[in-house]
């Protein structure tokens, strides 16, 4: 092919842009021993360029997942605090009181009264 030269003995640009795409295009471009020496870098950026894009799913996940966890601890905590003031208002004495009545027990009214019992002189302790 036949180059157009300007007066400074370089190609002109329309034509380096069009040996370039042409070049690029057949894939003779990744023959060149200048284009080859770039290889190594290039798997190096495409290796980064994974890597960032593999962080930036994982860092969308663990957001979501910690929305999620934040939104569940909200939940239990709201269920703790449900069932403290249940245990709390079914442990008062009057509520004890009345359940105590339907089983036919009442509330001592008296002190607490110590029992004692006396142990027999042959050692059989009530057998």
């Amino acid at each position: 092919m036949a180059q157009r030269i300007n007066k400074k003995g370089k190609r002109k640009p329309a034509n380096i842009l069009k040996d370039t795409a042409k070049s690029t295009i057949d894939g003779s471009i990744l023959t060149r021993s200048r284009v080859r020496s770039y290889f190594p870098f290039l798997i190096f950026l495409v290796l980064l360029g994974l890597l960032y894009i593999t962080n930036g799913y994982y860092a969308e996940r663990m957001h979501r997942r910690k929305k999620e966890l934040t939104e569940e601890q909200k939940q239990i905590s709201f269920v703790l605090e449900s069932e403290k003031s249940r245990a709390s208002t079914l442990s008062k004495q009057s509520v004890l009181v009345g359940k105590l009545k339907e089983q036919g027990l009442k509330e001592a009214v008296g002190g607490v009264k110590k029992i004692i019992v006396k142990q027999e002189e042959n050692g059989n302790n009530g057998e």
